[in-house]
């Protein structure tokens, strides 16, 4: 099922897939107008750019990029951050977490005092990774691996694997959005975890998480 939501998903994206208007910043904070394309997998070790949309391609490698934006089919500026991918340990009982070595690129969801990235990757059947979406329209509505970043670190810590409609969670699959609402701010900010309702997620989408950290965690 989920390899047939990102066949379903991906296909409009492939076909509109070129370079982007954009401004990418590098790790120096110097900055580069020009065209840039988005990568079909968020590790994906380098980003093309041209200074001319039919310009010759010059490829930098992630580590020396710190962002970039995009301007999509209509005009709207989206964000993408460049940062390691980290991931839970299975079945470990303190909740540590390894980071990949590798530097991959991320769409930015909601940024604030904690930061909301989704991830995308090339999968069986498919040719091409969703960006937050079937296209980079800014709004997140499609399926995606989630990540939460904190000021100051250089990974995203795995989030939650959204579906394909943005928010629809049943019964059992709430109960295990609520174990990870946990295990990120159960020690940290219990505040937060008691605030977490379902239909509030489901009317605001995940970027939710972000305002409530902003509100009740972090002071």
């Amino acid at each position: 099922m989920r390899k047939l939501i990102y066949l379903l998903i991906l296909i409009p994206f492939v076909s509109l897939a070129k370079f982007h208007s954009g401004i990418m910043t590098f790790s120096d904070n110097s900055i580069k107008k020009g065209f840039i394309e988005i990568p079909d997998d968020s590790e994906n070790n380098k980003i093309k750019f041209r200074l001319d949309e039919k310009g010759n391609t010059e490829k930098y490698p992630l580590e020396q990029i710190k962002s970039f934006i995009v301007y999509n089919e209509i005009g709207q500026e989206v964000k993408f951050a460049i940062t390691h991918l980290a991931y839970f340990r299975v079945f470990s009982k303190d909740n540590s977490f390894r980071a990949h070595k590798k530097w991959a690129c991320v769409k930015v969801i909601k940024e604030g005092k904690i930061n909301l990235y989704s991830a995308w990757f090339m999968t069986t059947g498919a040719g091409g990774g969703a960006v937050g979406g079937g296209s980079i329209t800014g709004s997140f509505t499609s399926s995606g691996d989630l990540y939460l970043n904190r000021e100051g670190q250089d990974y995203s810590l795995e989030f939650y694997e959204a579906d394909a409609s943005g928010f629809s969670i049943t019964v059992n699959s709430w109960k295990y959005f609520m174990t990870i609402i946990e295990k990120h701010f159960g020690q940290e900010c219990p505040d937060l975890v008691k605030l977490i309702n379902k239909d509030d997620f489901k009317k605001n989408g995940y970027g939710r998480i972000v305002e409530l950290y902003e509100e009740n965690c972090g002071k």
